[in-house]
């Protein structure tokens, strides 16, 4: 304690000090120990296979791959593999797009949501079959 409070130092430090002294005498104090360094950089292999198994090969029992599956086919943590494919543009499983509703009343409530969207209503005799609200709906989209 008095060892710490001389030097300024913690007490873990000066207990990891009398570990090396211990262990390798006067010669473990001349120089700082060393530490663990930055972690080596995936191999240029693992990151080709991580691409071809993305662009070329489906995951057993699924339809795309996903960062958790993909990590544990190759051996890689989630992160590496999101790396991976950002850094190579890929989107294995993009979200967006086009997506029909399964609600049963979505041909009565369609013109009704659409009409907010452009300000109009419908009037009242007009009737919209299945396939016309699809193309309302996609050019609503681009407006």
């Amino acid at each position: 304690m008095s060892i710490a409070r001389e030097v300024g130092k913690s007490k873990p430090t000066v207990w990891r000090w009398q570990e090396r002294y211990v262990a390798q005498g006067i010669v473990g104090l001349n120089r700082d120990a060393s530490r663990p360094g930055r972690r080596p950089p995936l191999a240029p292999e693992v990151i080709a296979q991580v691409v071809d198994k993305t662009l070329h090969k489906k995951p057993p029992a699924a339809t795309q791959w996903s960062t958790r599956t993909m990590a544990q086919t190759v051996g890689l943590s989630q992160t590496s593999v999101r790396r991976i494919w950002h850094a190579h543009g890929l989107e294995p499983h993009p979200v967006g797009g086009f997506k029909l509703s399964n609600d049963k009343r979505f041909v009565e409530k369609v013109p009704d949501v659409v009409g907010l969207y452009l300000g109009c209503r419908r009037p009242s005799g007009l009737k919209f079959t299945k396939f016309s609200l699809i193309i309302l709906l996609r050019s609503v989209s681009f407006i």
